[in-house]
């Protein structure tokens, strides 16, 4: 899905975190035909993420990596989008797993720098997402979500942002702002629900809508025409049970399945 010159690729990897940024163009000569590609190694001793040159062909080459500030747990998180790109592409915001942060980094013509790094706001922190400056992540451990500004080069934790999901211990995999920013999506894999808050204009998230998904295991998903979601179903890895659905988000953020 494309959107704003750059990408989210869904990855599943061993030992990274599920998740990679796709950058268009950051701006250094290198990049010019095709790009960059950023993932995070998750690792329990030092988290950082690792850039990849794209060529125009789609053909990667290692390109370095840097720091996160934190660390990562050192085994899968089941999740999406640990990593994600502004929409502006200036900035990279990371998940640290292991020591309950998010980083900052600054999208420079020679690789990366690390801008700033604060607590997420909760244990555990997943996966993130970022629409017009406005920064939010979902916690496994604490079963809830946090909001952030970008501000001068800084993350600015939102005060009142702070909301849980339909329970504890449900096993959230992604969070993601609709294209509008009007609502935010959180999967939960355990109990099988789709949880959306409605941000108003202050950036602050109301009271949890939740409903059942169609299928089992509600995991990663993403916006196509007409803003419809499209949300994957792991089935609880169970061989050929995976599934994709389809909802339309309507204005109270309520989900009304399409297919």
């Amino acid at each position: 899905m494309v959107k704003h010159r750059f990408s989210v690729l869904v990855a599943a990897l061993a030992t990274l975190a599920a998740t990679a940024a796709f950058a268009a163009n950051p701006g250094d000569d290198r990049h010019e035909a095709g790009g960059a590609v950023y993932t995070m190694t998750n690792a329990a001793t030092g988290n950082a993420v690792l850039v990849f040159d794209r060529e125009i062909d789609g053909r990667l080459t290692p390109a370095g990596s840097a720091s996160t500030g934190g660390n990562g747990t050192g085994a899968g998180l089941g999740n999406q989008s640990g990593v994600v790109l502004s929409g502006n592409e200036r900035w990279l915001v990371t998940v640290n797993a292991g020591s309950n942060s998010v980083a900052l980094l600054e999208v420079r013509r020679r690789g990366l720098r690390l801008a700033d790094v604060v607590s997420s706001g909760g244990v555990t922190p997943i996966s993130v997402t970022e629409h017009h400056g406005l920064v939010y992540v979902v916690h496994s451990g604490s079963s809830s979500i946090a909001g952030f500004e970008i501000e001068r080069g800084r993350l600015r934790p939102l005060p009142g942002s702070q909301r849980g999901l339909s329970a504890t211990g449900v096993g959230p995999a992604q969070i993601g702002f609709t294209p509008d920013g009007r609502h935010l999506i959180v999967t939960e894999k355990a109990t099988n629900q789709i949880v959306s808050f409605a941000i108003d204009r202050d950036g602050l998230p109301g009271d949890a809508v939740v409903q059942p998904a169609s299928g089992v295991t509600p995991f990663g998903f993403a916006f196509g025409k007409r803003d419809l979601l499209v949300v994957t179903e792991a089935f609880g890895s169970a061989a050929d049970g995976a599934a994709t659905s389809s909802y339309r988000v309507e204005r109270d953020g309520a989900l009304t399945t399409v297919s």
